[in-house]
């Protein structure tokens, strides 16, 4: 699942993932997110977030999402430096990519974070 407030980085995503073969589920911030979450964690292997969102922002949804399923792996996107008591041991499935990113590093993250995509004859698995 991807997470952005704003409509064309999620759709650069989108683009970008799914030519990759992932399969995308948006949400506009986190709010969205975690109801979204909730209704289709079976499909959801990774969240990617932006930080600063209205209503939930990404550090409260990762938190959330963590209490539900702390195996869940999340991709923090941030202008800003983020606090370094993020990257404690306990905080081994979430990880930050600092805005602007390449679309390249984007990609690469999901495939460090969940693997490459399937390449069988089923549908990929969602992914963000």
């Amino acid at each position: 699942m991807f997470v952005d407030d704003e409509p064309e980085v999620r759709s650069i995503a989108r683009i970008t993932l799914e030519q990759q073969g992932y399969r995308m589920i948006e949400a506009e911030d986190g709010v969205q997110a975690l109801k979204t979450y909730n209704e289709r964690k079976a499909e959801i292997n990774l969240v990617i977030t932006d930080v600063l969102m209205p209503n939930l922002d990404g550090l409260g949804l990762a938190s959330r999402l963590h209490k539900i399923n702390p195996d869940l792996p999340v991709l923090l996107l941030s202008g800003h430096v983020l606090e370094e008591d993020l990257w404690a041991p306990g905080n081994a499935r979430l990880r930050y990519l600092m805005k602007p990113y390449r679309l390249v590093d984007l990609q690469a993250a999901v495939v460090d974070l969940i693997g490459p995509p399937a390449k069988d004859s089923e549908p990929p698995k969602p992914t963000a």
